[in-house]
C-alpha cells in the first residue's frame, strides 16, 4: 500500500507540474460537453441549416414540435451513448505516454531498482489515470446534461445515474486499462499511440455503426451489457499486464 500511495504521488506530482495538461484536459471536458448540444441548438433554430441530420429528425418538412421532440430524443437517448468514447479519446492519450515514455527515457529501469514492483507501479498508474480520466468525464457530462436542459426544455439523458454510476466508470475504465497495456506491450511512444488509437477508434466506429444500423438507444437494457462487456474486457487487460508483462524484456528486451 505504501509505494502504491508512492507511484498516486509520483504521477500527481508530475501532472501537477504541468499546467498545459491540466488545462487542456478541463477545456476538452467542457468543449466536448458543450459542442454538440450548441450545434443541434443552432441547427433547431435554423441560424445553421438542418441538412445531413436526418438520424436526428432534423431534416425540413417536419412542425416545430416533431422537431423539439426527435431533437430531445437525441440529446437524451442516442447522442449520450457515443459521448465516453469521445472523451476516451484523452484517457488514451494519457495512458499511453505513461510507461512507453518511461522505458524510453529509461525512468522505468530507475523506478524498478526501488523497492518497487512491476505491478504496484502498473496498478498505481491505473489508478491514477483512472481517477483522472472519470473526473474529466463526469465534468463532460454533466456539461452535457445542463447544456441539452437548457437549450431544449425537456430534454434529459434516459436513467442518468446509471449513466454516470455504471456505463460511464467502465468506458474510462477500458480505455486506461487499455491505453496502459499497450503502453507496456509496445516499447516505444510512436508503436503504443498507433495501436492505442487503432483499438479506441475502433471500438468507437463499431459502437456508431452498430447504433446507426439498428437504432441502439441510451437505457438500462443498452448500458448494463454494454458496462458488464467493457469492465470484463478492461479487467483482464489490465490484470494482464500488471501479472503477465516482464519488465526486464520490457526494458532490455530479452
Amino acid at each position: 500500500m505504501k509505494m502504491l500511495s508512492f507511484v498516486l504521488y509520483k504521477e500527481f506530482l508530475q501532472m501537477k507540474s504541468d499546467k498545459g495538461t491540466i488545462a487542456g484536459l478541463l477545456l476538452l471536458s467542457v468543449g466536448l460537453g458543450l459542442f454538440i448540444p450548441t450545434i443541434m441548438y443552432l441547427r433547431l433554430v435554423e441560424v445553421l441549416p438542418p441538412v445531413g441530420l436526418g438520424m436526428f429528425g432534423l431534416e425540413g418538412g417536419l412542425t416545430e414540435e416533431q422537431r423539439i421532440a426527435l431533437m430531445q430524443h437525441a440529446l437524451g437517448a442516442i447522442i449520450p451513448l457515443l459521448l465516453p468514447f469521445f472523451m476516451s479519446m484523452s484517457a488514451v492519450s494519457l495512458a499511453i505516454p505513461s510507461i512507453a515514455g518511461e522505458t524510453e527515457s529509461r525512468t522505468l529501469e530507475r523506478l524498478l531498482s526501488l523497492p518497487l514492483s512491476w505491478r504496484n507501479l502498473f496498478v498505481g498508474k491505473l489508478l491514477f489515470f483512472f481517477m483522472v480520466s472519470l473526473a474529466c468525464a463526469y465534468i463532460m457530462a454533466l456539461v452535457y446534461f445542463f447544456s441539452i436542459r437548457a437549450f431544449v426544455e425537456g430534454s434529459q439523458i434516459a436513467d442518468f445515474h446509471i449513466y454516470l454510476s455504471i456505463f460511464v466508470p467502465a468506458v474510462v475504465l477500458y480505455t486506461v486499462s487499455m491505453g496502459l497495456f499497450v503502453s507496456a506491450t509496445g516499447r516505444t511512444v510512436s508503436r503504443a499511440n498507433l495501436y492505442g488509437h487503432l483499438l479506441t477508434g475502433g471500438l468507437f466506429l463499431a459502437i456508431f455503426f452498430v447504433t446507426l444500423a439498428t437504432g441502439l438507444e441510451l437505457g438500462r437494457d443498452t448500458m448494463l451489457p454494454f458496462a458488464f462487456i467493457l469492465f470484463a474486457v478492461g479487467l483482464v487487460l489490465a490484470y494482464y499486464a500488471a501479472t503477465r508483462v516482464n519488465p526486464e524484456k520490457l526494458l532490455y528486451g530479452s
